[in-house]
């Protein structure tokens, strides 16, 4: 019996180390389902841990095929007060208690067949790189998305990484540059 007992104490801890060691975007529903937290809520949630990271801005998190999504605290009240400045697909809007001012964005990926997927090998090098690259040239938060999910889009309907980055946005792209 105690042998019984140190057995059911050794996997009660295990189980403890177990749900410690999980993810941040995952946590077990009652009965010990997994529930995969959405993508905002996981951003979200380091924002609510304000003494953790006092300094954070802004998080992006990439969804593949989805698009991504950024909760950040620069202020996109312009995009969330109306749609005309919204591409089609896209949301915009205030998040997490009013006391942080924090803002959401979505930007969704073009739609792709599976045909038309080739390599996703580098499509997340890419997405940051053409993100970082506007950034650095005074784009708007907007616009630097707009234009990584575009790129990483493109670069996975051709085999390689590097190779596979064609830079191009095509002329309707560059015209929205204004926005």
């Amino acid at each position: 019996k105690e042998k019984e007992k140190e057995i059911e104490e050794e996997k009660e801890k295990e189980k403890e180390i177990g749900k410690e060691k999980a993810s941040p975007s995952s946590h077990t529903k009652e009965g010990g389902q997994e529930e995969e937290m959405s993508a905002k809520e996981a951003a979200l949630s380091f924002f609510l841990k304000g003494d953790t990271f006092p300094r954070l801005e802004t998080i992006i998190v990439t969804l593949g095929a989805r698009g991504c999504v950024v909760v950040t605290r620069t202020d996109l009240s312009h995009l969330c007060a109306s749609d005309q400045f919204l591409q089609p697909g896209e949301c915009a809007r205030q998040v997490g208690p009013p006391s942080l001012s924090l803002f959401e964005l979505s930007i969704p990926a073009p739609a792709l067949s599976p045909e038309q997927v080739v390599d996703t090998t580098g499509a997340g090098d890419c997405f940051v790189g053409t993100f970082l690259y506007f950034l650095s040239r005074g784009k708007k938060l907007e616009w630097c998305l707009r234009a990584a999910v575009q790129l990483a889009a493109e670069s996975v309907q051709r085999t390689g990484t590097q190779s596979s980055y064609t830079g191009v946005l095509g002329e309707d792209f560059w015209k929205e540059e204004c926005i």
